[in-house]
């Protein structure tokens, strides 16, 4: 994001006062520095006010180096006005004392405190929760933003009194305060389990595995703002929805399991898409026949006559209480190009998948074909939808490299074992 950009916009929408406040506080941080290089010792009174402007100046800097925000609302601002707010008062004293009219006149003293910091102050307290989105933000919470989150809160409500949830939510503050029903988050700010992602994983990676958590746990609903449907059928996303919903839209296992309700036009209404039918219990996948590739939730893909390598895969299957193990098939490529590598397969389940907890490893020292049992815990084996993360470990190149990346091998079969 263009940082001039955000300043202008904010600055346009809170109008001249606001930039006239903010060039009185440079002009007058400016003075007070000059006379200290100078030698001259300051009062009590332009040290607090100097100290306020150095917040002031702080996070003005803060919010050009990290080049704004792509949000409605000018939230980085927000730490600003308390100590416009302080500056204010504080200014006004400064000028009270400093004006000859207004010191010999204790009234005209006070009427000029009560007048020059309140008006500002109105202003600034009362016209902030009520701005508009700006022309690059997502729009997602706007003027109108609480009768939409009202609005989705009884839409959402009336969907989970038929079902009786879990729902999955991005926006996860206003509804899910007002809902008695389980709730997932998707952003994992209230979700340990999700937010354990981006710990675990790049970015690029944490997206899908907190998209796989969420789908773990099978929520009767998954809303989300921003996203729609032109006229040719393409699909587009706000830039704050498409980061972490496009990985639902492109997985096989959301879109034959979930109905969505995609838009023809841009709107800031909440929009669900609505589990089909309870999951039906599976315990085994095979890529080589085809059997329950939507199960598959992330890490391998499968083209006619092709089945591509990766470092990880994720799948997810429903025990049952007599199970005892799980079944570990696949084919390590060639690694005669690695001289001194073996590549370390490791298992996570459930909750662990997206952790740091690790079921179970070996490593495998050359290429082929391997098959592994594995003992299933005792408390997993009446779980329903038990996610399973399967890893390689094996950096091919040292940490930190151009080339850093990992060892890939073939998942081909999954299965659970009376």
């Amino acid at each position: 994001m263009d940082p001039l950009l955000y300043f202008r916009s904010y600055f346009a929408k809170h109008g001249l006062l606001l930039l006239i406040l903010y060039a009185s506080v440079l002009f007058y941080a400016c003075y007070e520095t000059s006379k200290a290089v100078r030698g001259r010792s300051l009062g009590a009174l332009p040290m607090a006010l100097l100290l306020l402007s150095a917040f002031i100046a702080a996070q003005v800097f803060f919010i050009w180096y990290v080049r704004g925000d792509y949000m409605a609302g000018f939230r980085f601002f927000v730490p600003i006005h308390a100590f416009l707010i302080g500056l204010l008062v504080l200014l006004s004293l400064w000028i009270a004392q400093r004006l000859p009219l207004l010191r010999r006149s204790p009234r005209r003293q006070g009427m000029f405190l009560l007048v020059f910091p309140v008006m500002p102050l109105f202003w600034t307290t009362l016209e902030m929760p009520h701005t508009q989105p700006m022309p690059i933000s997502s729009g997602t919470i706007d003027s109108a933003g609480m009768e939409h989150h009202e609005a989705g809160r009884k839409n959402l409500e009336g969907i989970l009194r038929r079902s009786g949830g879990p729902y999955a939510l991005s926006e996860f503050g206003y509804i899910p305060y007002h809902l008695p029903f389980e709730g997932i988050d998707m952003m994992g700010l209230n979700q340990h389990n999700i937010a354990r992602c981006y710990g675990r994983y790049p970015l690029e990676e944490a997206v899908f595995a907190a998209r796989d958590y969420v789908l773990s746990r099978a929520p009767e609903v998954i809303a989300t703002y921003g996203y729609w449907q032109d006229a040719a059928g393409k699909l587009h996303c706000d830039p704050g929805t498409a980061w972490f919903f496009l990985p639902y839209l492109s997985s096989p296992f959301f879109n034959a399991n979930y109905a969505s309700d995609i838009p023809h036009t841009q709107s800031n209404v909440l929009r669900f898409s609505r589990l089909r039918a309870e999951l039906s219990g599976i315990r085994e996948i095979s890529l080589r026949t085809g059997s329950a590739h939507d199960r598959l939730l992330y890490g391998f893909s499968l083209e006619p006559d092709k089945i591509w390598a990766g470092p990880i895969a994720r799948v997810l299957l429903d025990p049952d209480p007599e199970d005892r193990s799980i079944i570990l098939e696949g084919y390590q490529p060639d690694l005669s190009s690695y001289a001194g590598l073996s590549n370390r397969i490791s298992l996570a389940i459930d909750d662990s998948a997206v952790g740091d907890w690790r079921l179970w490893s070996r490593s495998l020292t050359r290429a082929g074909r391997f098959r592994f049992e594995i003992d299933l815990p005792p408390a997993a084996r009446a779980q329903k939808n038990l996610l399973l993360s399967f890893f390689g470990d094996e950096l091919v190149h040292r940490e930190g490299s151009m080339d850093q990346r990992k060892l890939s091998w073939v998942l081909e079969r999954v299965l659970l074992r009376r």
